[in-house]
């Protein structure tokens, strides 16, 4: 598995691929796989803005990423005057979720401005990026994820959201 060991789960477990249904935190990721996601983003330049949730101590501006941070989904804990329901996530556009965010993590992500922010505390964090399929992988601890207008309406429907509107 070298050099993607820390990610590293056996087979009867789902391998590496699922091995964050079992364990999470610094089991998975401590930010090793950011130099894989400028890889794939070095490859793939159509895939931009890239949004980013990363999970650690290492900023993806460190790596050379370019990122803003996603959107948020709704939660209990969401307060609808703290944050418009039009601002939440889903929206449409690339995104790359470290996995422990997709678990709903409480610990913070980087914001690429030397802070860190907390996306539970704001809304339901990332874990609605789970009802999407993700169209790549960098190492075994990010899923990128490009999703669609269509894509985002339909999970904005599942979560009570009001839908995006198409531009003229």
């Amino acid at each position: 598995m070298y050099p993607h060991s820390v990610s590293y789960f056996n087979g009867l477990v789902g391998g590496p691929r699922r091995g964050h249904e079992h364990l999470l935190d610094s089991n998975i990721a401590w930010g090793q796989d950011l130099l894989y996601l400028k890889k794939w983003m070095d490859v793939n330049p159509h895939a931009r803005p890239m949004h980013v949730a990363s999970f650690g101590w290492i900023d993806p501006k460190l790596a050379g990423i370019d990122y803003v941070l996603p959107p948020v989904g709704p939660g209990s804990v969401s307060d609808p005057s703290v944050l418009p329901l039009r601002e939440f996530g889903p929206l449409p556009g690339w995104n790359a979720i470290d996995v422990n965010h997709l678990h709903g993590t409480p610990l913070g992500a980087a914001d690429g401005e030397g802070s860190w922010f907390h996306p539970v505390r704001i809304g339901g964090g990332y874990a609605y990026f789970r009802r999407f399929e993700p169209v790549a992988m960098a190492g075994y601890s990010i899923y990128v994820y490009q999703i669609t207008i269509d894509e985002a309406n339909r999970v904005r429907m599942e979560l009570g959201l009001p839908p995006i509107e198409r531009a003229e």
